[in-house]
């Protein structure tokens, strides 16, 4: 998913989303991500899942429109139930801890702000 992400989010910054194979390599992601062929292990305990959201909505958001609200709905859903309750988020493998996925969590769900791209800086 990180792989994935990491390339959308490039692709997207190059002004390249509106591309064929780029359409339907982000499809495939969201229809695989919000349903549960993978959407039930996505931020469960893989540390780079917690970046390849971050990158994957800082892409979507430049589109808006159906896409977008697909992503953000489930991702915001799927990060409040994954919250622990001193408002952080854990993963336990790879980027284990609690400082990379709270951070990229937070920057996830104040995304729709439109605080400045990371391009941007």
């Amino acid at each position: 998913i990180y792989d994935t992400a990491s390339c959308l989010r490039i692709l997207y910054g190059a002004g390249l989303r509106q591309e064929k194979d780029v359409a339907a390599a982000v499809d495939t992601l969201l229809n695989r991500l919000t349903t549960n062929a993978w959407g039930s292990e996505f931020l469960t305990t893989t540390g780079e899942d917690f970046p390849a959201a971050f990158m994957l909505s800082h892409a979507l958001v430049q589109e808006g429109g159906a896409r977008w609200e697909k992503w953000h709905g489930f991702l915001s859903a799927r990060l409040l139930k994954l919250q622990n309750r001193d408002g952080s988020w854990t993963a336990t493998s790879c980027l284990r801890g609690r400082t990379v996925p709270t951070a990229c969590a937070l920057l996830c769900l104040q995304t729709p702000l439109r605080v400045l791209p990371i391009q941007d800086l």
